[in-house]
């Protein structure tokens, strides 16, 4: 219940909701994923192959006459069923049964998606990340699902490098990168039967009262010379869902800022760009990671403190450095043209 609210909240508010045991709640998708996928995929006729605890299937109802879900756990599709039939969401069919069981026995049966969010824990409840680890193996049944429709909807970890996605799987036409207030939560890919060109990759934000999203491909990424340069007035650091999304170049065409150096995704300008999809501060002072350096730093009690590209990590710099976590100050360990250790002191401009 408790994690429903924050998860599920419209569900929360609702009487004679069921909610499933822990680990349902965990692998389950929050609203506002289960919403944006509503918006990306529509059709008459849609099969939900991992239908789990049935977040994802009620809200895709919005989108489609008739869903079939697919559950093998027999007890959680009863609280799924049972909670359908609450929300009045009569036109989707539960199935007590493991989907590639399902999908042979209707050999016959054609659907405009099918949707899969594969299980990813093994036989002794570790998490496992791979496709070829998680249930269904989505490499092996890949003909077998395309024998009934023309796309699919794949839900997959965030841990997975998505270029390597792409070279092991056929037919991917978008790669959509879903942060929600900045934490990726889930990347998701539209396979289309035959598709063989350079998928679309979309990064998106996803807040209480909008979203944001930048649109690419990484032939564009690839074509894209960022420009480098020393820091300037502001630095820039991309939100989450365009770190994942790989758009290191892309960010430097899209929102004309210079590149920090070329493995640093840190960004600055002399002019503010307001509409830069990040966090954006104003650099006070820019210092060599040097020993008067760390002697100034040793003096600061509080501070908000980030690595990138940078040898130490947060946890060993506070040790070193005794500086606990908070207040308005801004501190970024990273490496600049030449390969220079820096610290970049720094004031936050926006949320």
């Amino acid at each position: 219940m408790q994690k429903s609210q924050e998860k599920i909240p419209s569900w929360s508010q609702k009487k004679g909701i069921v909610f499933p045991p822990r680990i349902s709640m965990e692998q389950c998708s929050s609203e506002a994923t289960a919403i944006y996928k509503s918006q990306i995929v529509q059709g008459y006729f849609l099969l939900d192959m991992t239908g789990g605890f049935g977040v994802d299937t009620a809200f895709l109802a919005n989108s489609f006459q008739h869903i079939d879900y697919c559950e093998q756990n027999q007890s959680l599709a009863t609280i799924v069923k049972n909670n359908l039939e609450l929300l009045q969401l009569h036109h989707i069919a539960v199935h007590k049964e493991d989907a590639l069981s399902f999908l042979e026995q209707n050999s016959d049966k054609q659907y405009d998606w099918i949707y899969i969010d594969p299980a990813r824990r093994n036989n002794q409840g570790k998490r496992v990340f791979a496709l070829h680890d998680c249930t269904p193996d989505i490499s092996a049944t890949l003909p077998l699902i395309f024998h009934h429709t023309q796309k699919i909807l794949l839900k997959s970890s965030p841990m997975l490098d998505i270029k390597e996605v792409i070279n092991e799987l056929h037919g991917i036409k978008e790669v959509h990168v879903v942060a929600l207030k900045n934490e990726v939560r889930e990347v998701l890919y539209t396979l289309q039967k035959g598709f063989d060109q350079n998928p679309n990759i979309f990064a998106v934000n996803i807040f209480d009262n909008h979203q944001d999203m930048v649109q690419f491909t990484f032939a564009e990424e690839i074509s894209f010379q960022p420009i480098f340069s020393l820091p300037q007035r502001y630095l820039y650091e991309p939100n989450a869902a365009l770190l994942k999304s790989g758009a290191f170049n892309t960010i430097c065409n899209r929102f004309g800022i210079f590149k920090l150096h070329k493995n640093t995704h840190l960004y600055t300008s002399d002019r503010l760009i307001e509409n830069f999809q990040g966090r954006i501060f104003e650099i006070i002072k820019t210092a060599h990671f040097n020993k008067e350096t760390q002697n100034e730093l040793s003096a600061i009690v509080n501070a908000n403190v980030t690595t990138r590209n940078f040898s130490e990590s947060v946890d060993a710099l506070r040790k070193r450095l005794k500086i606990k976590e908070g207040g308005e100050n801004y501190l970024f360990f990273t490496t600049l043209l030449y390969d220079k250790k820096s610290v970049l002191f720094c004031r936050k401009i926006n949320n």
